[in-house]
């Protein structure tokens, strides 16, 4: 802080001259020595006032500025930090991979085949065979509501009772009056013999109406204890669920020994049903009823608590009332000759025979071994109790079809199936001999000639009865005309011999196989499993075949065609024909080549002959081991065996031969040999650690924290970390950035933060020179929304990035974790082993524009010193107790001020003792600066103007201020509470400063007069 220096020796002269004045006009007593028993010592009143001048203009670039701050930006006017770093993530070369040269032959007969035909399949067939009959109608009957109501009344002569329990009262009533049950008007279909049972399921209630014994005997609690009453139903009821009481042989309802209160009580129970006999006589029943009776004394005892009652006769009326409404759920009936028809049903069949050769040109007959057997079945009808009667259904197969014999009941060659069997269901299984095959034509083409056969099973009609007991709900399902689910089940009928026709043909060779192995090929340790290879320039497969003479009895023999399978994994160019052969789902099974035309002739006797591929273009560009089934990879080897396989077709000229004449054996001797193969781009996928050594990066932030008090927080909405990371792999990364905020050598976080980011695969392997860049920005949670990160960068939000940054570190070391990610389904890792260089960098931009947030607080140190050069004028000729400070402060900085002052001895070095000299704040101010007001809209900072006084008090006659040679002044800083709540916090800008008006005011000022 700039400080003005003033002539202290005039300022002391002229306080003495003043006092000289007072002295001269005062009243003198020559009596009183003055230098003697009088103190020479005078006070000089009032405050002595010195103006110090003012400070230069403090802007926040003076305290913050580039040369303080390494990296230190003031873009726009506003602060940041801007550092660039790069992490070097090392990824060893991957080592070259070699696949030695293959040599693979196989010798194989070529025989021609005899017959052969499919196993034939005959399908599942389920014909809809229904029975048919005239619906039977449902019985109509109608029963009258059960209604029964007695008024059972008595007189009772009592004596006075008095207020408490009463004495026990006996009554006996009379029995109540009988109910009727009464059935009329009942309609039955005459195909139903008779009713056995009616299924009701009706809740009956009993209403017994008590509450005037209540009334009468004035009772605030009583209950009737019943001694003897039931009521009873007919014959043939079932009663079920009553509320109070229980139910006696299925018919009755007891109530003996139930208590009941003096009130209305409702008593519910259940009519399940009513079993008795109906016979049915032509269609109509007569109507009948009967009696519901009471049985028992009706009996019962009084108790109860009474409010007090009278002598004399009371009549008690009692109404009982029985009630239901039956309604018919269900009835148990007798049926008898109902008549059932069963039609004729066609089960038609669509037989495929597939699988004959070529040479074929009619079947006669083809026959089946042991297990090749036909099922008819059927599930049971659901019936119950009824039975059926009438006669067999029989099952005529095809008079085409022969079996063999076996236990089943057979009808001049028709199956037969029983009524019973219908009922209660069948399996039956019959022996399939032979089929006559000579009516029907061969179709197709030569290389797949089959017969369409039709063969029809008929069921044959029945006639069938119908009987026996059943339910209604049973009869509506047999009236709702009852499917036989009878199935012929599909069945596999493997042919073991034929009678065929034949004419002259060639015959196809037998597939062989070569084996092409694999073995031990050294892949680089970081790939732990392999998609395909790329050559990197294709090798060359060299074919060479011999074959020995032709048998006798054989006429002139050559190769029509040759085929050669290479296997799925190998991918092939070539100037011949080459065919891939995949699946129903698009799998490549193998790759054809077809050498048309290329067979050489062989006669009979003659000897070896050799043909080879000299001349043709055959090479491998690439090996795709999703598609060897064979393929390992253990502990860095590669190893897998796969098949040639070698097929065509020989064609004999003209000759008289048979069957067994050409199984006779042509020997063949093919080989097949590679070139080595140098693999450049491999897909695979890369082991997790896909590094040798986890990068450490540091990034130095300078000596901010110098003008930050202890414990303050920064507050860096927009703080990022934007991160460049060339991948020259096909190998997405994720790399888990580990942050640790270091200041003065000590880690403020000890759980240390991380970020996981992912870095994109290089998708152009092929390209060595190159490689693919994932531009992220990292920023924390505080980010405004509002502003999009850079063209072509991805924002990531690190919630925890402030942490990192808040508490002003002086360093931040980043630990990058790089994993190889695994590559998503359907893909792989791409690496191209010619590349010299596979490290990753990763270019680290930190820019953390400065604002002021909640837990700001900076703390700016300035010291006044050769204080002693300006006051020993005046300590050397008076004494002063009290110096004054002034200090108006015009505050442009948006952060509240705290003005601390601390004496200072002598060149300004060591603090004096508070117990010498002591510093206060006048007015409570407690050295408060109000903070400037910032306006986001015009992006300024509105000054605010405080003035501080501060005393500063000599201690008991000490002498402290005449060692008090400097003040050092700590302004401390943090957000003002009008700047508050504003998103993004507010910067921090060049130009905010600091400006301070200081005067000086001395007080208790004493001067010795010897001294003048």
């Amino acid at each position: 802080m700039n400080k003005r220096h003033f002539p202290w020796v005039f300022i002391s002269q002229t306080l003495l001259c003043t006092s000289l004045v007072l002295l001269g006009n005062s009243c003198i007593d020559n009596k009183y020595d003055l230098n003697k028993d009088i103190s020479m010592v005078i006070g000089i009143g009032g405050e002595l006032g010195i103006p110090l001048g003012e400070t230069e203009e403090k802007a926040l670039r003076d305290l913050l500025g580039p040369d303080d701050i390494a990296d230190l930006d003031t873009t726009d006017g506003a602060y940041g930090l801007h550092k660039k770093e790069d992490i070097i993530a090392k990824i060893e070369r991957f080592d070259d991979v070699t696949i030695d040269e293959i040599d693979a032959s196989t010798d194989f007969k070529i025989t021609f085949k005899t017959l052969t035909i499919d196993p034939i399949s005959f399908p599942e067939n389920e014909p809809d065979i229904t029975m048919s009959k005239e619906p039977i109608s449902r019985p109509e009957m109608n029963i009258t509501p059960i209604m029964g109501r007695s008024d059972l009344s008595t007189t009772l002569t009592l004596g006075s009772f008095p207020e408490g329990v009463i004495p026990e009262v006996k009554i006996t009533l009379r029995r109540p009056d009988n109910v009727d049950f009464e059935i009329s008007n009942i309609f039955c279909p005459t195909e139903i013999t008779s009713i056995s049972s009616v299924v009701l399921g009706s809740q009956a209630k009993l209403e017994w109406d008590l509450s005037d014994i209540k009334n009468k005997l004035r009772l605030s609690s009583g209950t009737i204890t019943l001694t003897d009453f039931q009521i009873n139903f007919p014959e043939g009821f079932v009663l079920s669920n009553p509320s109070k009481g229980k139910i006696v042989g299925d018919n009755v309802l007891s109530l003996v020994g139930e208590q009941l209160p003096c009130d209305r009580n409702i008593i519910t129970f259940t009519l399940e049903r009513y079993e008795k006999t109906i016979q049915n006589q032509n269609g109509s029943i007569s109507g009948f009823t009967e009696e519901i009776t009471y049985s028992g004394d009706l009996k019962f005892s009084i108790s109860g608590v009474t409010t007090g009652t009278d002598a004399g006769d009371c009549n008690i009326s009692m109404p009982l009332v029985l009630s239901c409404s039956p309604q018919v759920s269900d009835m148990h009936m007798s049926l008898s000759g109902v008549n059932v028809d069963v039609p004729q049903t066609v089960i038609s069949n669509e037989v495929d025979i597939t699988g004959i050769n070529e040479e074929v040109t009619k079947i006669n007959k083809v026959y089946f071994d042991e297990s090749s057997k036909i099922t008819v079945t059927s599930s049971p009808l659901n019936l119950g109790e009824l039975a059926l009667r009438g006669n067999n259904a029989l099952i005529d197969f095809s008079s085409k079809l022969t079996f063999a014999p076996d236990n089943n009941t057979w009808d001049n060659g028709k199956l037969v199936i029983t009524p019973s069997e219908i009922k209660n269901g069948f399996t039956k299984t019959v022996t399939l001999q032979s089929i006559d095959l000579s009516g029907e034509e061969l179709s197709g083409t030569n290389n797949s000639k089959s017969i369409h056969f039709e063969p029809d099973f008929i069921v044959g009609s029945m006639k069938l009865t119908v009987s026996g007991n059943t339910t209604f709900s049973g009869l509506q399902e047999f009236n709702n005309n009852v499917k036989v689910p009878v199935k012929v089940t599909s069945a596999m009928l493997d042919v073991v011999d034929a009678d065929v026709e034949t004419s002259a043909f060639t015959s196809n060779l037998e597939e062989h196989s070569a084996d092409i192995d694999i073995k031990d090929v050294s892949i680089p340790d970081k790939i732990e499993d392999l998609g395909w290879v790329q050559l990197k320039s294709p090798s060359k497969i060299s074919l060479a075949m011999d074959v020995n003479p032709i048998p006798e009895g054989a006429g002139e023999m050559r190769f029509q065609n040759l085929n050669i399978d290479f296997p799925a994994f190998i991918e092939l160019e070539s100037d011949q024909k080459i065919e891939v052969h995949k699946d129903q789902g698009g799998n490549v099974l193998y790759r054809r080549l077809v050498l048309d035309g290329k067979g050489a002739i062989f006669t009979k006797n003659s000897v070896t002959r050799s043909w080879t591929n000299a001349g043709m273009k055959l090479n491998i560009t690439k090996l795709d081991l999703t598609q060897a089934e064979s393929y390992k990879l253990i502990e860095g080897k590669l190893s897998l065996s796969e098949v040639i396989k070698v097929s065509g077709n020989v064609v004999l000229g003209e000759g008289s031969i048979s069957l067994t004449d050409l199984q006779g054996d042509i020997n063949v001797d093919t080989k097949v040999s590679v070139a080595p193969m140098e693999v450049g781009i491999v897909a695979c996928r890369v082991k997790e650690n896909v590094t040798d050594e986890n990068p450490h990066t540091k990034i130095d932030l300078g000596d901010l924290s110098d003008y930050l008090k202890e414990g303050s927080k920064l507050y860096l909405p927009k703080a990022n970390f934007k991160l460049k990371a060339s991948n020259p792999l096909g190998v997405p990364v994720d790399v888990d950035l580990v942050f640790k905020p270091y200041k003065n050598g000590r880690l403020l976080l000890m759980d240390a933060p991380s970020v996981p980011v992912s870095i994109n695969a290089y998708q152009h392997v092929e390209d060595i020179s190159n490689a693919d860049t994932t531009r992220l920005m990292i920023v924390g949670k505080e980010y405004p929304e509002n502003i999009p990160a850079p063209e072509g960068y991805t924002k990531i939000q690190f919630d925890r990035l402030s942490e990192v940054i808040e508490q002003v570190p002086d360093s931040i070391i980043i630990d990058a974790y790089p994993k190889a990610d695994a590559p998503v389904a359907g893909s792989w890792h791409m690496v191209n082993l010619d590349r010299p260089n596979n490290d990753m960098d990763i270019k680290c931009e930190v820019g953390v524009p400065f604002a002021l947030g909640d837990n700001i607080n900076i703390v700016y140190c300035d010291t006044i010193d050769n204080i002693q050069d300006d006051l020993d004028d005046i300590f050397d000729k008076v004494t002063v107790s009290e110096i004054i400070l002034n200090v108006k402060v015009t505050n442009g900085v948006p952060l509240n001020l705290k003005l601390k002052v601390i004496p200072l001895g002598p060149d300004a070095e060591e603090p004096i003792s508070s117990s010498d000299l002591k510093v206060l704040f006048d007015d409570n101010t407690e050295g408060n600066i109000a903070a400037g007001s910032y306006d986001f809209d015009s992006q300024k900072t509105e000054p605010t103007e405080t003035t501080v006084q501060i005393k500063i008090i000599e201690v008991n006659g000490s002498n402290a201020l005449k060692r008090l040679d400097g003040l050092e002044l700590k302004i401390e800083g943090g957000l003002g509470d009008q700047n508050k709540g504003t998103e993004g916090g507010v910067p921090l800008k060049t130009s905010q400063s600091i400006k301070a008006k200081v005067g000086l005011k001395v007080k208790g000022i004493q001067a010795d007069m010897n001294e003048f």
